[in-house]
């Protein structure tokens, strides 16, 4: 029987395998362990404001990755989490910004009834991007608009940053 562990050791391997015979391709794939990361970097920031959530992080057709729920959020949080990634993943757009042009009189008035009522129009949904790509999404809720949104970005922010190298003299004293 396959474990958690065996299955991201044979995902990881699959990787490597595909950058190998197609360079470049790998960057265009949130794997797992970048969607686990992705997921922790929400919740830590969710426990930080102390709002407990529900986090979805999709792939980049907006299949889902990745769901997480922290006890006491709301029940409704789960399946709002989930569409706002697979929302954020395919329009390759914040919920908030898609919301903007979902206003009567914008041009995608009445979207959100589109795909079995699944489409979410309000903020805490966003794309994850790597060399200006859409690589994903994350999708949060369990605040406000305003607060999921707050926590996707801060989980964003810190996902894209990068280590900063240690020099010869730092490793020397490890």
């Amino acid at each position: 029987m396959l474990t958690a562990e065996n299955r991201e050791q044979i995902s990881e391997l699959i990787n490597r395998e595909i950058a190998r015979l197609n360079p470049g391709h790998l960057n265009q794939i949130l794997t797992l362990k970048e969607a686990k990361r992705l997921a922790d970097l929400a919740q830590r920031e969710a426990l930080r404001i102390g709002v407990p959530i529900a986090v979805s992080i999709a792939d980049l057709h907006g299949q889902q990755i990745l769901f997480h729920r922290m006890e006491n959020s709301l029940p409704v949080s789960a399946q709002l989490a989930i569409d706002k990634a697979q929302t954020a993943a395919t329009f390759r757009m914040t919920t908030e910004d898609l919301g903007k042009l979902a206003q009567p009189g914008e041009m995608l008035f009445g979207v959100q009834a589109n795909m079995g009522g699944h489409v979410v129009i309000f903020g805490g949904g966003i794309p994850c991007c790597r060399d200006g790509a859409v690589i994903g999404a994350i999708g949060v809720s369990g605040g406000t608009a305003y607060q999921d949104a707050q926590i996707a970005e801060r989980a964003l922010d810190l996902f894209s940053e990068k280590p900063e190298p240690v020099s010869e003299e730092g490793r020397n004293r490890e």
